[in-house]
């Protein structure tokens, strides 16, 4: 690596750390970062065997784990719920990610949500069941609250709070 400088204070301190880690401190790094910037990372071949740019304060309080390992986890935990993660993303707060579901609909939570509930039925399949069940008896669907819903009768236009089923 020319122009990096092995035997600096810091690269002494993050290479003796990384070592007692079981990781390899490999250089400097690789990214793009604003300039003037750059110094504060460095490139770290971790234990897991994969390799990452990581910033130095973040890499010395131990706050450094894998991207890659974690995306794995995260399409390991999506296909026990037969879910495919879309995007590494986070679009809305609390590290959820824009899951598709079988059906082709898309799911948004979070990885440990994921984990700890069981597999949702798709809220737009269920509208669409509900919908043509109660179709053939002439009312049509407002609005799902939970399990109960508001339907509208579709001659005289009253609408109806009810527990509907959602049959095959």
């Amino acid at each position: 690596m020319e122009g990096f400088n092995w035997n600096s204070p810091v690269n002494i301190e993050i290479r003796l750390l990384a070592e007692s880690r079981g990781d390899e401190l490999v250089g400097p790094a690789l990214g793009q970062y604003k300039p003037g910037r750059a110094c504060d990372y460095r490139h770290i071949k971790l234990k897991c065997g994969h390799s990452m740019d990581t910033r130095i304060t973040h890499y010395r309080v131990g706050r450094t784990e894998c991207r890659t390992c974690f995306e794995i986890e995260l399409r390991r935990v999506a296909a026990l719920q037969d879910l495919e993660l879309k995007s590494m993303e986070i679009v809305r707060y609390a590290n959820e990610r824009v899951y598709i579901r079988k059906c082709g609909h898309e799911l948004i939570c979070s990885n440990d949500y994921l984990k700890k509930h069981k597999r949702t039925k798709c809220k737009p399949c269920t509208d669409n069941i509900i919908k043509a069940n109660i179709g053939r008896y002439g009312f049509s669907l407002v609005k799902r609250l939970g399990s109960v819903s508001k339907i509208s009768c579709n001659i005289c236009a009253r609408q109806y709070s009810t527990r509907l089923a959602e049959n095959h």
